[in-house]
């Protein structure tokens, strides 16, 4: 739609545009080609019957700068790629308008500032990846709003804060990964009813107190990675963990300490220590 193509034409200047590495159909100059079309002619954009914008799809592609507000007219968008590029501006509130969204990645960017509470409002999104970012505050509770995520990626973001109780109504979600941020406070003992959860990464924060014996419900799990926080471990990682590694035999890595100092915390039934975030060795 014309109003489409406005927003899209915004977009291309505020992300230095002229400069992409791939912009076919949008132009060479500050200003999009006004002769062309978005949904015939403009690369990385896909269109619906009535030619509203459905998908923008311009990762490693060198985009540069900020998103727009204005982005979150785009009322028909479905997917955004954007992954690895260096945008450097917050995520506009405004994304919360996008309730059509089933997909968004934003990783390996820049993007700063808070997560905004208007995510919760994507009630259709199943990918959201905001990792490898400068995100900080804390976490927002009203990401348990998105009972359709199956995939929430934040790791290595600046994130502080506790883990949200709420996590527990993503009654969808399979891999939760929160490692390398400063995130305090304990693991929710309500994430054990996450029944689908099949990775759960918290390594490389700041959490404490004891691991939760309800973790020994995820009979699903295929990753626990734990490893670097200050939980309170006296005599061995809980039985119920235990017994899920015995008995599942999906569970391929269950990780607690690092590699040089193997005897940080009891864990007679880890499989993995790890001397980085995600550099992890059988033990």
């Amino acid at each position: 739609s014309l109003s489409d193509k406005r927003i899209l034409s915004e977009f291309f200047e505020a992300l230095n545009g002229p400069d992409w590495r791939l912009k076919n159909g949008w132009g060479n100059t500050t200003q999009v080609n006004e002769t062309s079309h978005p949904c015939e002619d403009w690369f990385g954009v896909a269109c619906d019957a009535e030619e509203r914008v459905t998908h923008i799809r311009l990762s490693f592609n060198d985009l540069q700068g900020s998103l727009t507000t204005s982005i979150g007219q785009l009322t028909k968008l479905k997917n955004i790629a954007l992954f690895s590029n260096e945008i450097s501006s917050t995520i506009p509130s405004e994304i919360g308008l996008l309730t059509s969204l089933d997909y968004i990645r934003l990783d390996v960017n820049s993007l700063t500032s808070t997560l905004p509470t208007e995510v919760g409002m994507l009630t259709s999104i199943e990918t959201l990846g905001f990792h490898y970012n400068s995100l900080s505050g804390t976490l927002p509770s009203e990401l348990g709003m998105l009972r359709n995520t199956t995939q929430l990626a934040l790791h290595k973001n600046n994130i502080g804060g506790s883990i949200p109780s709420e996590l527990v109504l993503l009654s969808n979600i399979d891999t939760l990964s929160l490692a390398i941020n400063s995130i305090t406070g304990t693991i929710p003992s309500e994430l054990g009813l996450c029944s689908k959860l099949e990775t759960l990464a918290l390594s490389w924060n700041k959490l404490t107190g004891v691991i939760p014996t309800e973790l020994g419900m995820l009979t699903r799990a295929k990753e626990m990675l734990l490893v670097a926080n200050n939980f309170t471990i006296e005599t061995d990682i809980p039985n119920e963990i235990c017994e899920l590694a015995s008995t599942n035999t999906t569970l391929e890595q269950l990780t607690l300490n690092q590699c040089n100092n193997v005897t940080d915390f009891p864990c007679s039934c880890c499989t993995h220590c790890c001397n980085g975030p995600f550099v992890c060795f059988d033990i």
